[in-house]
């Protein structure tokens, strides 16, 4: 990524965990970068809350080119309110305050929002089920004649890739109660993701 870098870059986005690997980018890896660059190093956590490697928001307070964003719709189980949020340095918060949409977060998401960070119980135990659901569907998955290997997760979702024909795979299980993505590239071409939205039998 570094050297990927240029004196024109402003912006550099790193998801982690990422999508559709599903793994997280070493917080020592983050540290370099930030500590590399004359721009903004955007962290994307959506998923950090499935993930062990700690979050980048230690790093808001060391570097003045960190923003780390993260959401309210995985682990706390909120997509239907639409919100995330930004931790980062003042200067550059007040720059996103300054652009965007007035009113853009209306009372209702404002407040669902606000209780559901002050209720971390049940984001722990969100967390716990979600976990303990992931390890499971994995081995189920690896059982599979047809599953080659199953990837190490940091998010709430399995990289797996098939022994063959995936676009088949995916138009036969599809409908199930499943999200289940064929990636097209040529390097992804056997290779799916599943997340799972109700509990797996033991």
């Amino acid at each position: 990524m570094l050297q990927a870098v240029t004196p024109e870059t402003k912006l550099i986005f790193i998801c982690s965990p990422g999508n559709p690997t599903a793994k997280s980018i070493p917080l020592s890896d983050v540290r370099l970068i930030a500590s590399s660059v004359n721009a903004i190093v955007i962290v994307d956590e959506a998923y950090v809350d499935f993930s062990s490697v700690p979050s980048a928001t230690s790093l808001v307070s060391e570097f003045d080119n960190v923003v780390v964003l993260q959401t309210l719709s995985k682990a706390f189980g909120m997509a239907g309110i639409r919100c995330g949020f930004a931790i980062g340095p003042a200067d550059v918060i007040q720059l996103m305050n300054n652009v965007k949409a007035p009113y853009n977060v209306n009372k209702l998401t404002s407040d669902a929002a606000a209780n559901a960070l002050k209720n971390t119980a049940t984001l722990d135990k969100n967390i716990q089920e979600l976990l303990e659901q992931r390890e499971l569907l994995a081995k189920q998955l690896i059982a599979l004649d047809f599953v080659e290997k199953v990837y190490p997760s940091d998010a709430n979702f399995l990289l797996f890739r098939v022994k063959q024909k995936a676009n088949e795979l995916y138009k036969t299980v599809s409908f199930l109660l499943l999200i289940l993505i064929w990636y097209f590239s040529f390097c992804f071409s056997l290779v799916l993701t599943v997340a799972y939205l109700l509990p797996i039998p033991a």
